[in-house]
């Protein structure tokens, strides 16, 4: 069961994440193609949506084999699936347009803004999927 909630959680927010990659502040006037920094922000988007799903997946998948939710905000939510697919979209949603507001005024900090949080969320679905696994 988790795995199809983690599945459509997944589907669901990679569909809104090339509406967001081209809604971007405008690169250059004139120019057709995209800036390094678009097609970066992008994949950025992207892969925070991936990491966010797989965080859901982790996080089920752990909790079923004994495994406890460390912060305190979400473990309330983890005992329903459903509740905690729809507020884990709620965060990824809240972080794209965070760092969307971000890129508008300042490209670079948007994408370490989003290096920094997917750097993190890597750890914690790493570490998710250890305990999952009984190590």
């Amino acid at each position: 069961m988790s795995r199809l909630v983690a599945t459509t959680a997944i589907a669901a927010m990679l569909v809104s994440v090339p509406r967001l990659a081209q809604a971007g502040p405008a690169d250059e006037p004139g120019s057709a193609r995209p800036s390094k920094s678009t097609v970066l922000l992008g994949s950025l988007y992207a892969s925070t949506v991936v990491l966010q799903g797989l965080d859901v997946h982790s996080t089920l998948s752990a909790i079923n084999v004994g495994g406890v939710e460390a912060n305190p905000m979400v473990s309330p939510v983890t005992s329903h699936p459903v509740a905690f697919v729809a507020m884990k979209s709620a965060v990824t949603a809240t972080t794209l347009l965070a760092a969307h507001r971000v890129a508008g005024h300042n490209k670079a900090a948007a994408i370490a803004m989003l290096v920094g949080i997917n750097s993190a969320y890597a750890l914690v679905v790493a570490h998710n999927y250890h305990v999952a696994a009984g190590r």
